[in-house]
């Protein structure tokens, strides 16, 4: 029974029927949309296409309550705040949940094709979550030497994330190539004009973004005005003229940047990543349906089994599915240490082994009530539920403990036997054990039925306990007592076995007088002048 619970308790875990994730979803109404345009997006084109995005939201979400736009920034916070021209990021807030007839996850599903039809850019749309701005879905960094040939690569594992059920807004961050201008120096030339590419290159840093000559203050105010020389508008925008630019004199000869340079224009990457001292790019795989923790392993097999990375190339899962998989060993690891700790003070309180381990046999059976209250609650897998797992495992064993302490009470004050010592100990501890078990499962119906702000993140838990408790009642009634009388009988019968050769001889008096006791009440203490 305890074998078979387990059994099931973890195979509905790992066959993706209780949907895993790492902190509960809260509907707290916020809803994050990042905004890309094309590499080499004027800010007011970017700018343009985030107000027009603003004016479908006012139109279609009678909910928000506020929207706050940033320009010009790739990030919702301050930890992953990038300037670039060509992205945007708004936030959206909605009215409470209880003030609108809409969820946030509906709103957010009815607005991405609204704003997935605005041209020119590509929206993401995520549900924030309450740590510090981190939203969901997964994340792919994909690493090698190339620049180039990583683009191929992140191509590649693009296309066979979109192959996994669930997937939604996927994206690859970094592969925007923008319009560059090179200033290519003829080495050979400029040396035979006296000229270095260094100082070639600092003329040119000061034509166009200028060095500071000074500073002014009027007489009227307290604040100076720093004096900036670099070349006119006019000329740093024409790069045709900037050719014209003088670099210096040579045997009295005036030498331009056209005599000693060329101008190429070539595609360069937007903006660099780099994670490990390795050339980075981030695939992005929103969620649709299931939890991010399946979606992070479904997508993991896909590229596993469809992908074969050229040497020196190769990915790991980053952001909250790292984080995830850390915390989630860790928890692990703590409900193992708990497990034995429990164990080892039974022990210790007991002075045996095997009867400890009995009551050890009522842990198993809660594992299939705590993910049966998960799957019949709607709640998923995450931090909370396993804590209250890590609970159950010192709640549930004391319905194990009452049965057992007080067999062994009426076996050693009282005489009875084994057997009717457990018959008559479930018998008269049923009421505390059901006592109990009520107590704290219409303690924690609040927690698990509440509609409040924030009410998601607790559920989990107390569905966990419940569940765990109710199933835990129910069977350790039947399995601890089983298991106790099955042990207690290997321990008999390992003592007379150990005992057999050093027995003394028992003579016929004393062997009738004990049998006579044994048949006379059943059950009632045994005397022996």
């Amino acid at each position: 029974m305890a074998a078979a619970s387990l059994v099931a308790g973890v195979w509905l875990v790992m066959s993706g029927v209780v949907v895993s994730e790492f902190v509960p979803y809260q509907d707290d109404g916020q809803i994050s949309i990042s905004v890309s345009a094309a590499a080499g997006s004027s800010l007011s084109a970017t700018d343009q296409a985030a107000r027009q995005m603003e004016q479908i939201i006012y139109k279609n979400v009678p909910e928000a309550a506020s929207i706050l736009t940033t320009v010009g920034s790739s990030g919702s916070s301050f930890l992953s705040n990038v300037s670039k021209s060509n992205a945007a990021t708004i936030l959206v807030q909605l009215v409470d949940k209880n003030d609108r007839k809409r969820s946030t996850e509906a709103v957010l599903a009815s607005l991405r094709p609204q704003l997935a039809a605005v041209p020119g850019v590509n929206v993401t749309l995520s549900v924030t979550s309450f740590m510090a701005g981190m939203t969901s879905g997964v994340s792919v960094q994909v690493h090698g030497p190339d620049q180039n040939a990583l683009i191929d690569v992140a191509r590649q594992v693009e296309e066979a994330v979109r192959t996994v059920p669930g997937v939604k807004d996927l994206r690859t961050d970094g592969t925007d190539r923008a319009p560059e201008t090179q200033v290519r120096v003829d080495r050979a030339r400029a040396k035979g004009l006296g000229l270095s590419p260094g100082q070639i290159a600092y003329t040119l840093r000061l034509a166009l973004s200028g060095y500071q000559s000074g500073s002014y203050k009027p007489s009227d105010q307290d604040r100076r005005t720093d004096i900036v020389v670099r070349a006119a508008t006019g000329a740093r925008s024409d790069l045709q003229g900037l050719l014209n630019l003088p670099l210096g004199y040579t045997a009295g000869q005036q030498v331009r940047l056209g005599q000693v340079a060329s101008l190429a224009t070539t595609q360069a990457p937007g903006m660099i990543y780099r994670a490990n001292r390795k050339d980075t790019l981030t695939v992005q795989a929103g969620s649709s349906g299931r939890g991010d923790a399946d979606l992070a392993n479904a997508i993991e097999a896909s590229i596993k089994s469809k992908l074969s990375f050229p040497p020196g190339y190769g990915y790991t899962l980053a952001g909250m599915t790292e984080t995830q998989r850390d915390s989630f060993s860790q928890m692990a690891q703590a409900l193992a240490l708990s497990i034995l700790l429990i164990y080892m003070l039974l022990v210790a309180l007991y002075q045996s082994l095997l009867q400890p381990l009995a009551i050890m046999f009522a842990l198993p059976v809660t594992l299939v009530g705590a993910v049966g209250g998960l799957i019949l609650t709607g709640n998923t897998l995450n931090m909370m539920s396993i804590l209250g797992i890590i609970m159950l495992a010192g709640i549930v064993t004391k319905n194990a403990i009452l049965i057992v302490d007080f067999a062994n009470k009426l076996r050693e004050e009282q005489g009875y036997a084994r057997k009717e010592a457990l018959v008559l100990a479930g018998r008269l501890r049923l009421r505390p054990i059901l006592m109990t078990t009520f107590a704290i499962c219409f303690a924690l119906l609040p927690v698990l039925l509440a509609t409040s702000a924030g009410a998601e993140f607790r559920a989990p838990m107390a569905a966990v306990v419940i569940g765990g408790n109710i199933t835990s009642t129910l069977l350790t009634l039947v399995l601890v007592p089983v298991v106790y009388n099955f042990f207690e009988a290997v321990s008999e019968r390992a003592r007379r076995i150990l005992r057999a050769p050093h027995a003394q001889p028992v003579d016929s008096e004393s062997a009738e007088r004990l049998a006579a006791a044994r048949t006379a009440v059943p059950g009632a203490p045994i005397e022996i002048q």
